[in-house]
């Protein structure tokens, strides 16, 4: 990706990249309290997933999983500098903002180490201190992700509209076939040709 004539790194989900999905928070705030939620549930889960300071500040969540899906998670209403609501001037309604989303199939995250000027607010993507590397992003369970999603679906604030999903895609091999990251990706995951999901539980 290039903004300002300075090229960046942006990480594609899903199925091609070995069923990568990606939970976008657009605050910082909004993560440390689901971040509690979730230890909550799941004490062990949260220190194995990959996690990628943005500079909004924001929080990206990396994992794996056979179901990977684009969805909005939380929304709520846009406001100004001053807190007040933003309106539509055409319908007059508010403005609604994504709090919580996920990156699946279809879409991406730019990551590090992109420069400053590939986002709006110079401010850089770093892997949290706490993380384990980007090479090393884990495959999980169905019931780890959905208390994933459970816990960031309990922030939404908007219930107008109905927010929009992208089916789910399974990663699936084909029979006898070991499924790994698509060829050119294989090196950043540190996948290797005897790698295999099935030990992990995948199909």
């Amino acid at each position: 990706m290039y903004t300002n004539g300075s090229p960046g790194l942006a990480i594609v989900a899903g199925i091609v990249s070995g069923g990568l999905e990606i939970i976008d928070f657009d605050q910082a705030e909004l993560f440390s309290e689901w971040a509690a939620i979730v230890s909550a549930k799941k004490p062990t889960l949260l220190p194995r997933l990959v996690r990628v300071r943005s500079p909004r500040p924001g929080i990206h969540v990396y994992f794996r999983h056979r179901m990977v899906a684009s969805q909005k998670l939380a929304c709520g209403a846009e406001t100004d500098e001053n807190g007040q609501i933003r309106l539509d001037p055409v319908t007059g309604k508010p403005k609604r903002k994504t709090l919580i989303e996920t990156k699946g199939e279809g879409g991406y995250c730019l990551a590090p180490p992109s420069p400053r000027h590939c986002h709006p607010r110079m401010g850089l993507y770093l892997v949290e201190s706490d993380s384990p590397p980007l090479t090393e992003i884990p495959a999980i369970i169905a019931e780890e992700r959905q208390v994933l999603i459970d816990a960031a679906k309990s922030f939404n604030r908007w219930w107008d509209e109905q927010l929009h999903q992208r089916p789910p895609l399974r990663s699936k091999a084909p029979k006898g076939k070991r499924l790994i990251p698509a060829e050119g990706l294989a090196n950043l995951w540190g996948a290797t040709s005897d790698e295999t999901w099935l030990d992990g539980g995948w199909q």
